[in-house]
């Protein structure tokens, strides 16, 4: 069962005009991950080896509802320099973390989605700001950027998926569906709270919220959004199984975007 918010916490804050509150804070997170943290940090500026790095705490832990057992430490890393940073995102890849999700930028091709994250829901932990002053971000469809990309990620998952179906049956796959199910389970479930972003009014990284605020509006996909929670969750090498949930729930989510602009064009 789908456990109910119950900690004002779990959200972003939303001023009275509509805005989020990044209200993010190192007091909300145990000197243990504290410590680890730490580490990871000073191994990641290690392995870069530049002097200008910005590096930024996001998601759940930052926020003060971290989930352990299956919240990960999630780490954005902006490299400042102008250079290309392929070859820093495939050397932080390679680097073995566990839990521990990296991603890298060029200072000067951030993308949208991740200049509201930093906005948002991140906590900066390493270098200098990467923008002088955070701008406001308001609750509407300005951050719905997974639910306007949704299609592309269940495309890339259910492909990844049928390769992983033609291969032996060993440990390296089983570890390669389990990235990929609790890849796209993210990618839907906030997808799925940004659908119900503008009803709601409501914002969160934590996973067993996002299927609840998405089964307070649309009470008829609760075991649709119980199957995608679970493909988190449960770690399971099912491959047909995850197809049929990653389709089932796409279609719902596309379906309901275009109802809500088509809703939209005509007022």
């Amino acid at each position: 069962m789908i456990k109910s918010p119950s900690i004002s916490r779990d959200f972003v804050p939303i001023d009275e005009s509509g805005y989020f509150i990044n209200n993010t804070s190192l007091s909300r997170i145990s000197k243990e991950l504290l410590t680890d943290i730490h580490l990871i940090v000073a191994s990641i500026v290690k392995l870069l080896k530049e002097e200008d790095v910005s590096i930024y705490l996001r998601g759940s832990l930052a926020q003060g509802n971290f989930w352990p057992g299956y919240s990960d430490i999630d780490l954005i890393v902006i490299c400042n320099k102008p250079a290309a940073t392929e070859h820093r995102i495939r050397k932080l890849n390679a680097y073995n973390f566990t839990k521990i999700d990296v991603r890298c930028f060029d200072k000067h091709f951030v993308p949208g989605h991740i200049l509201f994250a930093v906005n948002v829901s991140s906590l900066l932990v390493h270098g200098p700001h990467i923008i002088d002053k955070l701008e406001k971000v308001k609750a509407d469809e300005s951050a719905c950027f997974t639910l306007k990309k949704v299609e592309h990620y269940s495309n890339r998952a259910i492909a990844d998926l049928r390769l992983a179906g033609s291969m032996p049956q060993n440990a390296e796959r089983d570890a390669f569906i389990l990235k990929i199910t609790s890849w796209i389970s993210k990618k839907l479930l906030r997808a799925g709270m940004e659908l119900v972003l503008g009803s709601t009014k409501k914002y969160s990284s934590n996973l067993r919220i996002c299927a609840d605020l998405i089964c307070s509006v649309y009470p008829h996909v609760n075991e649709a959004s119980r199957k995608v929670l679970a493909m988190y969750l449960e770690r399971r090498i099912d491959i047909e199984s995850h197809l049929n949930t990653i389709s089932d729930f796409t279609a719902f989510l596309v379906k309901e975007r275009e109802l809500n602009l088509t809703t939209a064009s005509c007022m």
